[in-house]
């Protein structure tokens, strides 16, 4: 039976100076840790020291956009993530023996907030460093959340839609005018939806 070869393996041998070894260094970038990567809430990139993007999963291209929506272009990082990327570059060049982590939290024009996370990315696959940067939008990992406390908590469809509103800041009043039923039928379902919840064990035991 034929052996996979390890991404050591795979990676030996490339000729850089070829679109083939480029595209295929790209290839096995973007399978690296591929089922870990499935299962994060982050937007995710893979940069190499020119900044050029090796790899970008689904999220980090949703999140991207809601840098500048209107003027984005497809494969041209946002000015605020360039500049966390170069801020990176030039403290590796002055303090080489050091590890450094880059931290942001971006507000954008929409008035959402988005985490930013950058380092230097070491493989002994790859024989250059790159940037890994991950990439989480506040309001998304707060949906995340309230998802997994609705499963938790044994939630309808109506009681989980009024607990997403619910977390997320909405009044009564708010969650009645979005959902097209009373302040009154709201009540009644946040009073049952803390039954559950006082039932329900905590989701860090589960």
């Amino acid at each position: 039976m034929k052996r996979k070869k390890s991404l050591r393996q795979q990676f030996q041998g490339l000729d850089k100076s070829t679109d083939q070894a480029l595209q295929h260094r790209q290839q096995i970038i973007c399978n690296f840790n591929q089922d870990l990567i499935a299962d994060l809430i982050h937007g995710i990139l893979v940069l190499s020291k020119q900044q050029e993007i090796i790899y970008i999963n689904n999220l980090a291209e949703v999140i991207l956009k809601k840098f500048n929506p209107n003027h984005q272009q497809k494969g041209r990082l946002p000015m605020e993530i360039r500049h966390l990327c170069q801020s990176l570059i030039v403290s590796r060049n002055l303090f080489p023996q050091q590890y450094w982590v880059l931290e942001s939290r971006i507000c954008l024009q929409d008035s959402s907030a988005v985490h930013v996370k950058v380092y230097w990315f070491h493989s002994v696959s790859l024989q250059t460093p790159h940037l890994l940067i991950l990439m989480e939008d506040e309001s998304q990992f707060f949906q995340y959340a309230a998802l997994e406390e609705a499963r938790s908590y044994g939630l309808t469809s109506r009681e989980t839609e009024i607990w997403l509103l619910q977390r997320a800041g909405y009044t009564y009043k708010q969650i009645a005018a979005e959902l097209n039923i009373t302040p009154n039928t709201v009540k009644k379902h946040i009073k049952s939806i803390l039954v559950k919840q006082k039932k329900a064990p905590d989701i860090d035991e589960l």
